[in-house]
């Protein structure tokens, strides 16, 4: 499903999940702010988080724990990608004058912070 990366993106985003055939129990993300925008109309549908539908964001930005409930989230290392990136950069650089480019595939691992909004569905419950 596209989104917009932002919160209204999220909030479009519940009407076409609830149409769905088989009901949801969880939603990951790309972002924490599509997700907020979700959590906000999982809530107004009348459903609880994460008894009906857990949401799981994707950036770990300041905001994230202070929604109620509070957001799981996957929290990116940025410093870590932006040191890894000027080395590869400068990397680039150095092998261009030398005429030996070769692009290197670095995997940098994210942290799982469970919070309030991810759990065990409710037994029984359809959307």
């Amino acid at each position: 499903m596209a989104g917009n990366g932002r919160v209204d993106g999220g909030e479009q985003c519940w009407s076409q999940l609830a149409a769905l055939t088989n009901p949801l129990t969880a939603v990951f993300c790309y972002n924490d702010m599509t997700a907020i925008g979700l959590l906000r109309d999982v809530r107004q549908a009348g459903l609880t988080v994460p008894q009906d539908v857990s949401i799981v964001g994707f950036d770990d930005i300041p905001v994230a724990s202070y929604v109620c409930p509070a957001l799981t989230t996957i929290a990116q290392p940025k410093f870590e990608m932006g040191q890894q990136a000027t080395e590869m950069v400068l990397a680039l650089i150095k092998a261009q004058a030398s005429n030996d480019v070769q692009a290197a595939d670095i995997s940098i691992k994210g942290q799982l912070i469970v919070r309030e909004s991810s759990g065990v569905p409710a037994l029984g419950r359809s959307i």
